[in-house]
């Protein structure tokens, strides 16, 4: 299985992990993904991932850490019988012919079908059984939002921009502006829309993903996760789009930005490991900048939150089973209290930090009322203010921002109707190979 960019194996019977396959750190920006096991049990095909879309497909062993490259492709790969290895190329599935002991391609490629879908570069939306089903999506859809002004009795005031593709958007300390992620899941960029004259502008131009922006206290800069590097690191570039974009923190886990501290000595950040295990991490922005770990189990965290006065921190876990939103003292853990009670995601503090709002489980938008004024937290019974009709979201991050009067809403809401394409299936596909 993959982890943080590396392979691993583990015992069917339980036991810890062992490392099986990692790029070395001359090839940092490598990702390994997908591995599928060949027939007999111990070599192994797997996407490396370099970023913007350079990947290939290559061949490792369990007994072995070296790895060759088999061919440059844009996706995950399946051996199957007769012998043939099929990936995507661009969005055509080919099939090649594949001997599985000498590890070495025997013919050439051939399209199967057209047009099948992957998700970030590296994933197609395919399988094939051995007995030789084929089943594949078309490339699905991307659903266009609007940026939507609501009240707080969930009455719709108007839009902001034109539709597109929004995602993770983030408001500037004036309450002026709107920092957003613009295009579709893996190649979008950060632009800046201004709440007085709806005009947006584009702050990031790069082929990678650039996402999940935040700004800095004095809204001079915004910083942004991006995989430009072919990690995801935190970068951060001046607001008003002028001058080069800076790293401020590169490693070779990867990472996401959440938010950046009222102070702005701060920025936290989710960790992209495992599918149960998310950490939160702390980067001091002064100083070495050597960051530290702030909520860690065998549980997710993420979507964390820094509130108006920077002492506390509101953030989401499943560490009891299900997605709870929990508020924390920072930077020391003096205090800890579960905010929502059936479930809930995506907090959002208000600006005079008397509430914290959230989505509860059947998207509804929540209203908790807190209070920091006697130095301890309190927090109130959730009270439901809408049905809110909002896009949900990739990276964990809000998909709506409180205006700092605390009765306007900005959400992000789909545009239409969400059409998925249809899975086909072929029976006996290899007959297909022989129309070649």
């Amino acid at each position: 299985y993959s982890s943080q960019g590396k392979l691993h194996s583990v015992p069917d019977a339980g036991g810890p992990p062992t490392l099986v396959a990692a790029a070395d750190k001359a090839q940092r920006e490598r990702n390994y993904f997908y591995p599928q096991f060949l027939p007999d049990g111990q070599h192994f095909i797997f996407v490396a991932s370099g970023g913007s879309g350079e990947n290939s497909i290559e061949v490792g062993s369990l007994g072995s850490k070296e790895t060759k490259q088999l061919v440059e492709a844009g996706s995950n790969a399946f051996y199957t019988a007769p012998g043939e290895l099929l990936y995507l190329s661009g969005s055509t599935l080919m099939a090649r012919p594949f001997d599985a002991k000498s590890l070495s391609f025997t013919g050439q490629a051939v399209p199967v079908a057209e047009n099948v879908g992957e998700l970030g570069s590296v994933l197609g939306y395919f399988s094939v059984s051995p007995s030789g089903v084929l089943a594949y999506q078309a490339g699905v859809s991307v659903t266009q939002n609007r940026m939507t002004w609501f009240n707080r009795d969930g009455k719709e005031l108007g839009t902001l921009g034109p539709t597109g593709i929004y995602e993770c958007p983030a408001i500037s300390p004036e309450g002026d502006r709107i920092a957003v992620d613009v295009g579709p899941e893996g190649k979008a960029d950060i632009w800046v829309y201004d709440l007085k004259r709806g005009t947006g502008s584009r702050l990031t131009f790069n082929s990678a993903y650039d996402f999940n922006p935040s700004w800095t206290p004095d809204g001079s800069q915004i910083l942004f996760t991006s995989e430009r590097n072919g990690v995801r690191d935190i970068f951060q570039k001046a607001s008003n789009g002028l001058g080069t974009t800076q790293v401020v923190y590169a490693s070779k886990e990867a990472k996401s930005l959440d938010d950046v501290s009222p102070d702005g000595h701060y920025a936290i950040f989710d960790t992209g490991g495992s599918s149960n295990s998310q950490e939160l991490g702390v980067l001091p922005l002064t100083g070495e900048r050597k960051p530290f770990t702030y909520v860690k189990g065998n549980f997710t965290a993420s979507s964390a939150q820094f509130s108006p006065n920077g002492h506390y921190l509101a953030y989401v876990t499943n560490e009891t089973g299900r997605s709870e939103v929990y508020v924390q003292t920072f930077p020391q853990h003096t205090g800890k209290w579960q905010i929502s009670t059936s479930g809930g995601v995506n907090p959002v503090w208000s600006h005079d930090e008397k509430e914290l709002f959230y989505l509860s489980p059947k998207n509804e938008l929540m209203a908790v009322g807190v209070s920091t004024n006697s130095g301890t937290f309190q927090a109130g019974t959730p009270k439901l203010l809408f049905q809110a009709h909002i896009m949900p979201t990739s990276y964990w991050r809000s998909n709506y921002v409180v205006l700092h009067d605390g009765q306007k809403f900005l959400m992000l809401t789909p545009a239409g109707e969400t059409k998925q394409a249809a899975i086909t299936v072929v029976v006996n596909w290899p007959a297909l190979l022989k129309k070649q």
